[in-house]
């Protein structure tokens, strides 16, 4: 049974509202919003303009996506940022970025197992976690060793620094890799190594090039979330940890 809340705003997102003489429809609804149970709107007028910058290629009458999953990916481009340029005083240039599929691995120990209401405790169970989750890989030299936390359109990274150019020839592997379209790829013409986990529409294109081309042509810069100055105990997002 559906609250009166829950009523009015299906009938929103049905018709949208109309607020000091403009007309609005929903836009994004990021994680944090989910959880907060809000959602962002946006002029109309303004819908297809911002739509098309937001998009960064990709027509929404083509996606294959849930409608939840879609809203929050457009809810990143929300994130309180600066751009690369302001705080590594360069721009990360997408032309030198790669997408690489995740890696899988799998882990025993003690888990609590959880059906329902029922949790019961295994003393060896074996799961198969994602090793990335999120995770990217960065020139060292470019942030000067900082590990940063990184948004652009549908790109949502947590950029730990990595000498792979060195990686490789200390282990005989070749610098050639190929992305998550099967292009071959030369690490050392690469500056940022996504992950699918950090590319959310992946899926979506029908390779790295189309988003490069949108991403320069409509003005994009890879940004960096703003880092807060919080007090010593502090709620966190499960990412730091985890990778």
């Amino acid at each position: 049974q559906r609250t009166i809340a829950q009523t009015n705003l299906e009938d929103l997102v049905d018709t949208g509202l109309d607020l000091n003489g403009h007309h609005y429809v929903p836009f994004f609804a990021g994680s944090s919003d989910i959880r907060k149970g809000t959602s962002g709107w946006i002029r109309n007028d303004l819908l297809k303009e911002i739509g098309t910058w937001a998009m960064c290629g990709l027509k929404t009458s083509e996606l294959n996506i849930a409608v939840n999953k879609y809203a929050a990916y457009i809810g990143l481009l929300m994130s309180s940022t600066r751009t690369f340029r302001e705080v590594y005083g360069s721009i990360l240039d997408v032309r030198r970025v790669c997408v690489v599929p995740d890696t899988s691995v799998q882990v025993t120990g003690t888990a609590d197992l959880v059906a329902g209401s029922n949790v019961s405790r295994s003393s060896s169970h074996t799961a198969t976690i994602n090793a990335f989750d999120g995770a990217a890989y960065i020139r060292p030299e470019i942030t000067g060793g900082k590990a940063s936390t990184l948004r652009a359109p549908w790109v949502k990274a947590m950029a730990i620094p990595m000498d792979y150019i060195r990686f490789a020839e200390e282990h005989n592997l070749s610098t050639v890799i190929k992305d998550s379209w099967g292009k071959e790829v030369d690490l050392r013409e690469i500056d940022l190594v996504l992950t699918e986990s950090c590319f959310k529409m992946a899926g979506q294109y029908k390779n790295f090039q189309q988003y490069q081309d949108a991403f320069i042509a409509l003005g994009h810069e890879i940004c960096v979330c703003v880092e807060e100055h919080a007090p010593r105990k502090k709620d966190m997002p499960y990412q730091q940890l985890q990778t």
